[in-house]
Formats: C-alpha cells, structure tokens, sequence
C-alpha cells in the first residue's frame, strides 16, 4: 500500500510540476499601442496588439473617466458598439477565474452595459458607481476545442458612450482531473482504504466522494475511469 501511494504521488508530481497562474489574455492593459496617448485624451484605433476587432474600432482613453484609473483602458462603444476579441488556450475541464475592471462612463444601464464571453461562457454587467471596481467570476471550460475566443461586447444603446475596460485577466485557477493510469487503477484497493466514502456508488465524478481527511474539492485528484471503488487523492488519509 505504501509503495502505491507513494507511486500516487509522484504522479501528483510529474502531473502538476510547471502548473503556474499566468494571465492568458494578451495586452489586457492595453499599455500596448501603436501610439502614445497622452493624459486626459483618447485616440481610435482600426488595429490593436494583440487583439482582432470584429465590430467597430477601438478607442482607448488614457485618465479620461473615473478617479483611480489614470492609465489606459478601452471604450467599448467608439463611433458605434464594439465586438473585439482574441484566442487563448484553454483546457476541457479545467476551472479559470475572470476577472476585468469597468466603470460605466455614463452611470446609465442603457448606455454602459458589456459582455464578457468565451467558450460558451458569459459574464454580463451594467453596474454603476462613482469609481472603478474590480469584477471577478469565475468558470470551468466544457468546450471540446484546446482553444476559444475571449469576446469583449458592448451591448448597450450604440450611442459613442459605452462602458470602459481595462485589465483583463483570465487564469487558470484548477487543473482538469488527472485520469490514473490503467495499471496504477488496477493495483488500487477500495476506495475505504485511501479514507474516503461513498456517497453515490457506481459513480467516478470526484463529487461523488467525501474524504475523512483533506479536502475533497481541492486539486490535484485522480479518478480512475469505469472503476467507483478506485479513486485516489494525495493528502487523504488511510483509513
């Protein structure tokens, strides 16, 4: 038994080593541009580092609105709404955490709401507030593509005043589930030996068992396809 756990976590190991937060979005600062913009201006782009505009053009304002941005950030309604978006790298199964900040220039739900969508995923808001505010969401991709479209939509009345974005984050927060190796699976005992419980037995979803010790959420966890009675975790407990 001691051998096999030990085996167990080394594949923790070799599965997780290199597993780092990085933002996955390109330019999301949108400190990157063709030109400088001086303080208190703005300028419209048809082209934008790191990003493909699909509707509209983009216009990025530098300290214009709001008291504790004074850097660049993004108008999602220039002459008209914008759709704008780049490809990211995403993995099925995988959990990421979103996260931008807005402030509604004309503290008007109609003018000042936007989308954020990617992988069938989306993120809606028309908050209002005298500052800018940090919003966080977070997902798991259930898409079957290695990769998606991150889309930012402005989606309020197409009158030039639209909501402004700056800081977009996209990050990795918890790795898909690890499937164990056929031959580890087979030389598994039940899962009562690894300190677990089942709750819904015939099931191999990790959401299916409670552990006597550790947390049962947290990653890394392995399951072995097909087999309810063989699931493994490193920090659970023998019985």
């Amino acid at each position: 038994m001691n051998k096999i756990f030990g085996l167990l976590c080394l594949l923790v190991l070799l599965c997780t080593a290199g597993f780092a937060q990085a933002n996955l979005i390109t330019n999301g600062d949108f400190e990157t541009l063709p030109s400088t913009i001086n303080s208190g201006s703005w300028t419209i782009y048809s082209s934008l580092p790191g990003w493909t505009l699909y509707t509209g053009e983009a216009e990025i304002q530098h300290g214009m609105f709001g008291t504790n941005n004074p850097t660049n950030y993004t108008e999602l309604d220039a002459n008209r709404n914008v759709r704008m978006g780049q490809s990211v790298s995403l993995t099925k199964g995988a959990t990421y955490q979103l996260s931008f900040d807005y402030f509604n220039r004309q503290q008007s739900t109609a003018s000042g709401s936007m989308a954020v969508s990617i992988g069938g995923f989306t993120y809606e808001t028309a908050a209002l507030g005298p500052k800018w505010a940090t919003l966080t969401t977070s997902f798991v991709y259930t898409g079957a593509s290695p990769s998606a479209i991150l889309y930012l939509s402005g989606t309020g009345v197409s009158d030039s005043y639209g909501a402004l974005v700056d800081n977009i984050s996209l990050v990795q927060t918890k790795p898909a589930p690890t499937p164990v190796p056929g031959a580890v699976c087979a030389r598994l005992g039940p899962a009562r030996a690894f300190g677990l419980q089942a709750q819904a037995p015939g099931l191999d979803s990790p959401s299916t068992w409670t552990a006597r010790a550790g947390s049962a959420t947290a990653p890394p966890f392995f399951v072995c396809p097909g087999r309810a009675n063989r699931v493994a975790r490193t920090g659970w407990q023998t019985a």
